[in-house]
């Protein structure tokens, strides 16, 4: 079940929505979590279990590293050693379930072990819905708790409730939990925050059910096959747009879902999305682009490792470790690894060669151009069953047939010897 399914839209959401209008406010979050578990349970019979799991997890979690702190407060190593036993805890089962396949083919292909299974399928694991974004919130809750910036919730169901929240639990936004506990006491349900609430649900439905799907089936055109040469370069430029505009029509319609239906439970989530193609940078693009991913990269891991407070080599350093586990966060393979690397590389060359805030209006306007379309070619990359196919893609985007290039390659090595 989604946001958009006919069965959430006229079955779960006006059932859920009355019983929670009708229940006391001690009781509102006690029918989220039920509500939640129930439509978690819908979108997978056998994840609501990792969802219990992984709540049960945070909120022993917390507690043990409030103890800690408190009863050893003065030693250091002792808190962040903990701090990080917890994160690596609650940081396997996304390992496991996500990256275990990924992981076994690479130890098998650069170490030659056999590990005697079928790791290359992953039909023996279960897909569990949502599963970054809700390890991502409740590792944000327990740095957060760590570093005293809100207080452990002592509460279950208000923890599980922040958890499982079912409008953010699939895919987004990632909501954290001061954002989250500043409306949990004060919820602000109006007849007029319904109304906006309502009206911006019905603008995410329209981008992603009928803008998104439709730019879906342009897309397939050049799916069906790994065979590139059979399409003509005016379909693979067009899929590539159309791509670029789906997944943003796709997810910026997901998160207008959950930012209405939130509005309409009196939580105020913060935006998501800002317009990106309009970005003047890649930096830029980044700071209007699933807004929440990279405010979450920025303060948990770049900030923590030093941020711009130290070396050009450090930081550079920094920089490839976060965009290398951007890439990495978003599917387990290698080209979501380059995908991520292209824009390290891109942000790299903004700040350290390019210097756009210095540039004059031609040079910024130029780059503009050189965003946009780096963005889509990288899109590219993303969307394709393999980097072989993405650079097959992307050869015959710009009339070069691989075969052309490979040759051309050889041609010139061999002419220096």
């Amino acid at each position: 079940m989604s946001l958009h399914s006919l069965f959430f839209i006229f079955g779960f959401f006006p059932i859920f929505l009355i019983t929670y209008y009708l229940a006391k406010d001690s009781f509102k979050e006690i029918i989220i979590f039920f509500g939640s578990c129930c439509f978690y349970y819908l979108c997978s019979e056998e994840a609501i279990y990792y969802g219990i799991l992984i709540c049960f997890l945070t909120y022993i979690s917390s507690f043990l590293q409030n103890w800690i702190q408190s009863k050893y407060k003065d030693n250091k190593t002792l808190n962040k050693l903990c701090l990080f036993s917890l994160i690596i805890l609650l940081l396997l089962p996304l390992l496991y379930f996500k990256y275990k396949n990924f992981i076994l083919s690479e130890i098998s292909t650069y170490f030659d072990i056999n590990f005697n299974n079928n790791y290359h399928s992953n039909n023996d694991l279960l897909i569990i819905p949502g599963i970054s974004f809700i390890t991502f919130s409740v590792i944000s809750y327990i740095i957060d708790c760590y570093t005293k910036k809100i207080c452990i919730q002592k509460n279950p169901f208000k923890l599980c409730s922040y958890i499982l929240m079912f409008p953010k639990v699939l895919m987004g936004p990632i909501v954290r939990y001061s954002d989250y506990h500043q409306y949990e006491n004060h919820k602000e349900i109006t007849l007029n925050n319904f109304s906006i609430g309502f009206k911006r649900f019905i603008l995410g439905f329209f981008k992603k059910s009928v803008i998104a799907d439709n730019l879906a089936s342009v897309v397939a055109l050049t799916n069906t096959t790994d065979d590139i040469s059979q399409y003509p370069i005016s379909l693979l430029w067009l899929s590539s747009v159309c791509f670029s505009l789906q997944i943003f029509f796709d997810f910026s319609g997901y998160s207008d879902m959950a930012i209405g239906i939130a509005k309409m439970l009196g939580f105020n989530f913060k935006e998501n999305f800002n317009y990106p193609y309009i970005a003047s940078s890649i930096t830029d693009f980044w700071r209007r682009w699933h807004i929440s991913l990279s405010f979450w990269f920025r303060d948990y891991v770049y900030i923590p490792l030093g941020g711009s407070r130290q070396s050009t080599i450090k930081n550079i350093f920094t920089l490839l470790t976060v965009w290398f586990l951007t890439g990495l966060w978003h599917g387990a393979a290698h080209n979501f690894i380059i995908w991520g690397l292209i824009f390290f590389i891109c942000i790299l060359f903004e700040r350290y060669v390019l210097h756009i805030n210095e540039r004059c209006f031609f040079i910024k306007n130029t780059w503009r151009i050189c965003t946009l379309l780096i963005v889509n070619i990288n899109w590219v990359i993303f969307n394709s069953s393999s980097l072989n196919v993405a650079f097959n893609k992307i050869c015959s985007m710009f009339g070069i047939t691989s075969a052309d290039f490979y040759s051309d390659i050889t041609y010139r090595s061999n002419s220096k010897h």
